[in-house]
């Protein structure tokens, strides 16, 4: 008979492999204990804080964060941000509650991708203050910067890219001098792109949206498309291009819109309107058929435009006026 022996060395590497694995487990344990608990939730609050106040002038609070990693989902409430230096009791930024739903396959991937946003009574309280600037425009300047007599020739630098697959926003609203809009978006796919411009108080952004609905104060727009390039700067927004297709509105438009305060168009434009699509009572209690194009050269403030160009209606039946 053979007597057969087990190799010597076979115990010690059975145990070594034993307790790495048990320290694995363990150490999982105690990770996914943590990140289910109030402390990471408080850590998750100051992290957020301190992320936002570091790169922006700016004065953040939030009553809660929470992060379920189970179900890849963060949440915060009462989300509120206003201007460091001009500091008020009303602030700039505030939303009631955003969630976003996360894969964790995809966090390693650049930027930022997210399988659902949804946020929940965000308001935008805008206000002239101290320095004669808006607070939407302190947020993002801080003070005693001045901007370059000229743009860097150099590329911009990467800041942020988000991508969403659905978007969400209910109870949003719009306070600009006791002025008050409502606005939701029903739903939708959204990828946001911002760069900081060198040397220079301003961003460089893209955003694109596809199968959106806004509806701003009760009159509704169904976007299948839309695409812009812009860049921010502190009293301007330019847009090298603006594309918007949907069912009731096809939109081109090239320009600016000046000063904040008292906004002022300059804008190269093509809008299409089909106006038995547009979802509004008031418009479709009167006009049931037709569209109307729009042509020209935009300019003047925004409540008293001019047009320099042509209006076009093509098949419109009105009915029912007053």
């Amino acid at each position: 008979e053979l007597n057969q022996t087990k190799p010597q060395g076979s115990r010690p590497l059975r145990f070594i492999a034993l307790t790495l694995l048990g320290m694995l487990a363990l150490l999982v344990s105690v990770s996914w204990l943590w990140l289910e608990s109030s402390a990471f939730d408080r850590w998750l609050r100051t992290r957020i804080i301190n992320t936002l106040e570091d790169r922006f002038p700016v004065s953040v609070s939030l009553d809660r964060a929470h992060l379920e990693i189970l179900g890849g989902t963060v949440e915060v409430e009462n989300f509120r941000l206003r201007n460091r230096t001009y500091s008020t009791d009303t602030p700039a930024i505030e939303i009631g509650k955003a969630r976003v739903n996360f894969s964790l396959f995809r966090i390693l991937q650049e930027g930022l991708h997210l399988d659902e946003l949804y946020i929940s009574q965000p308001r935008v309280n805008i206000l002239e203050e101290p320095n004669g600037k808006l607070n939407i425009q302190n947020i993002f300047v801080r003070a005693g910067s001045t901007p370059a007599k000229e743009p860097s020739e150099g590329p911009a630098a990467f800041l942020w890219a988000v991508q969403a697959g659905r978007v969400e926003v209910r109870n949003g609203m719009v306070d600009f001098e006791n002025e008050r809009v409502a606005f939701d978006s029903l739903e939708g796919a959204m990828a946001f792109t911002v760069r900081r411009i060198p040397d220079r108080r301003g961003f460089v952004g893209e955003l694109s949206l596809s199968a959106f609905s806004f509806s701003i104060d009760q009159f509704t727009i169904p976007v299948s498309m839309m695409q812009t390039r812009f860049t921010l700067t502190e009293n301007q927004i330019d847009f090298d291009r603006l594309e918007l297709k949907g069912p009731a509105v096809e939109a081109r438009v090239v320009g600016s819109l000046e000063d904040f305060k008292a906004p002022n168009y300059d804008l190269d434009v093509d809008i299409r309107v089909n106006l038995a699509d547009l979802e509004t009572i008031d418009v479709r209690t009167h006009v049931d058929q037709g569209s109307v194009q729009i042509t020209g050269h935009l300019d003047g403030l925004l409540r008293e435009p001019t047009l320099e160009g042509e209006i076009r209606s093509q098949g419109v039946r009105v009915k029912g006026l007053p």
